[in-house]
């Protein structure tokens, strides 16, 4: 992680708080930035702050609320971005621990990233699934007791919860949860999504 200098950080506008700490947008060296301030957590200085790139489309729950009549490519490549991230966290022995679509935003080119760091945890040394809770999880299509049973808190957690609150959720959105949606070509949908997802 790179360390920058405070002189250049400029906050303009308090955006939001969360588990992690308090959001600002505002710039550094000129440019524009979203910066987490005065984290929570007691093992950082508590003029501690991270800084990150300014998202400000949105997230992707509230897009997909606004955009009804998306193309079968564009989910696709919201689910490979969202693959993408992940695969690179957990490269990193990074366990998110709450993907969900709340937790994704959107760049400027309408790209996914991945956001709220507040419940991520390192993996164990020895490689070891961890096993404490982690995340809200909230936002899910089913019981949090089939999300226990069915999934864990380590990275296969983290990709349960990409199957079922991404690509469940970008399928079987609230509002797209019609008649006319839900029909023969789902299982198709969910073919081609799976089969674009295996080749990268």
């Amino acid at each position: 992680m790179e360390k920058l200098d405070p002189e250049k950080l400029k906050l303009e506008e308090y955006i939001a708080r969360g588990s992690f700490g308090s959001v600002y947008k505002g710039l550094y060296d000129g440019q524009e930035v979203a910066d987490i301030n005065k984290l929570n957590r007691n093992d950082f200085k508590s003029d501690s702050c991270l800084v990150s790139e300014y998202l400000g489309d949105g997230t992707l729950a509230s897009y997909l609320n606004n955009h009804q009549e998306l193309q079968l490519d564009v989910l696709i490549q919201f689910a490979l971005d969202v693959a993408r991230g992940l695969s690179y966290l957990h490269s990193k022995k990074i366990v998110h621990g709450d993907i969900k679509l709340d937790n994704l935003l959107l760049d400027n080119e309408t790209r996914v990233k991945i956001i709220n760091f507040g419940d991520s945890r390192l993996e164990a040394s020895n490689g070891a699934e961890m096993t404490e809770d982690i995340g809200t999880k909230e936002g899910y299509n089913i019981p949090a007791s089939e999300v226990w049973t069915l999934g864990s808190s380590g990275r296969k957690g983290d990709v349960f919860d990409f199957g079922a609150s991404v690509l469940g959720d970008m399928i079987y959105f609230p509002k797209r949860a019609e008649p006319k949606i839900l029909s023969q070509e789902m299982p198709e949908s969910f073919g081609q999504i799976d089969g674009r997802l295996r080749q990268g």
